[in-house]
């Protein structure tokens, strides 16, 4: 047997009251980013959590789906920040300290390849090659990082 599904008019003015609520937090926050998304997630709850709403929530039967993406936006923060905490505490090294460790593989590497490359001439230059246009794509993010570096500090004296 199909019944047709019949709403009454308490349940469409709640709907009327809420729905523009959710459009103005935006109906696409799974879209974006972390921090966006927690801001608009909690100014909704603010509108949201005000006691005429709340009675429009329960009009429409929404409460414990409300009350569920409230609990499980808190779980994310906690979560979240709990990784937060383990990332702080773990000791990665400084950039220097990276440098410093890598560079003298890469330049045994470098010479490796030389060697290879004068022992057999010609067997390696697609390597050789590729190596030189890494070596040239990393030297012109250096030299615009170093650019706008110096610009930043032009403007700010």
């Amino acid at each position: 047997m199909h019944t047709k599904r019949r709403t009454s008019q308490a349940i469409i003015d709640a709907y009327e009251q809420i729905w523009p609520l959710i459009e103005k937090a935006g109906t696409t926050l799974y879209r974006l980013g972390y921090a966006e998304q927690s801001g608009k997630l909690e100014a909704l709850f603010a509108e949201l959590d005000k006691p005429e709403n709340q009675t429009a929530l329960t009009t429409m039967h929404a409460d414990g789906i409300y009350a569920d993406l409230k609990q499980a936006q808190a779980d994310f923060v906690t979560i979240y920040n709990d990784r937060l905490d383990e990332d702080t505490k773990k000791d990665y090294p400084t950039l220097s300290e990276a440098k410093s460790k890598t560079v003298p593989h890469v330049n045994g590497l470098l010479d490796a390849i030389d060697i290879l490359d004068e022992t057999d001439p010609g067997t390696h230059d697609a390597l050789v090659d590729r190596l030189n246009g890494i070596t040239t794509e990393i030297m012109a993010v250096a030299r615009a990082r170093k650019s706008r570096s110096e610009s930043e500090l032009e403007v700010a004296e």
